[in-house]
């Protein structure tokens, strides 16, 4: 039973570095990427990732100026235009 565990528990730290490994390398596909990507997360839509392509549409200096703060703060301008809405769909 021991040795089960420990095996279990040895597999378990390989996909866990195999999984943050991933994460890296999309995470730098994304920062890398010409386009414009965020991310925003929960029913205020706080960005949890934008990329500098999206960070010059905005207007912004540094990703820490946006992260974890609701979409809505950050654009007040377009809250009007229904883009909220779409978001609240998706």
């Amino acid at each position: 039973m021991s040795k089960a565990r420990r095996e279990a528990a040895k597999r378990e730290a390989e996909l866990r570095g195999a999984a943050e490994l991933e994460r890296q390398r999309l995470h730098d596909l994304f920062v890398q990427a010409p386009a414009a990507i965020g991310m925003t997360t929960g029913p205020d839509h706080r960005i949890t990732f934008i990329n500098p392509p999206y960070l010059r549409l905005l207007g912004r200096e540094g990703h820490k100026s946006v992260i974890g703060r609701p979409f809505r703060e950050i654009v007040p301008e377009v809250v009007e235009q229904g883009i909220f809405d779409l978001f609240d769909d998706v």
